[in-house]
């Protein structure tokens, strides 16, 4: 890597007041350090050692590789590190067609109080989730897969099995729905040639 020693200096700094600005931590977990670190290296536009450092410490780590390439390119930003390092979004162990990773989103990792969950916030938590990983397919100009897992078994502990009338079948019809549509705002906005794929992976 290629990094002079004001670049260490002004990465130790940043990396620093970020952490001051965020309320101090007393301890910061070594994935962490990581997407800060490397996400430094992008700002400083060094990106060659951003992707070495990633390539060398994601390694050692035991990071998957699509993982790796995600904070690589500086697709991950640290305010949503949180949903990689806790698995609520991960790269699922197959491909789907052309090799495309399957980036899992598991609801059951979603955090909601049963009584009083009101429908709305569910729906738009979601939404939250989804536009926070959009970076994702920022570099395959939106080519890829988004799998839902765990959406039945949610909606029937949080919402009951027929609430209203509306049953789990349908609800579930409508996460999907509403990611689709989401992901193809997203389109727009992030100017990916096509939206990702929505599956819905509960057997």
């Amino acid at each position: 890597m290629s990094v002079s020693a004001e670049d260490v200096e002004e990465l130790a700094r940043g990396v620093a007041f970020f952490l001051q600005k965020e309320g101090g931590f007393s301890s910061v977990s070594s994935d962490y350090l990581l997407v800060l670190i490397s996400r430094a290296l992008f700002s400083l536009g060094n990106r060659g050692a951003a992707r070495q450092f990633v390539d060398v410490v994601g390694e050692e780590l035991r990071l998957p590789s699509s993982i790796r390439a995600l904070l690589a390119c500086g697709a991950v930003v640290p305010g949503s590190w949180f949903l990689f390092s806790s698995r609520l979004t991960r790269p699922a162990a197959w491909q789907a067609v052309g090799d495309r990773t399957v980036w899992v989103l598991d609801l059951n990792r979603i955090t909601f109080e049963p009584e009083g969950c009101l429908e709305m916030a569910f729906f738009q938590g979601i939404a939250m989730v989804v536009d926070q990983i959009a970076g994702i397919w920022d570099t395959s100009a939106g080519k890829g897969v988004l799998g839902l897992r765990n959406v039945k078994p949610r909606i029937a502990a949080l919402f009951g099995a027929g609430r209203g009338g509306r049953n789990v079948a349908k609800l579930s019809g409508e996460v999907r729905a509403l990611c689709e549509g989401k992901l193809q705002s997203l389109r727009a906005r992030r100017r990916w040639t096509c939206r990702p794929s929505v599956l819905l992976l509960d057997v």
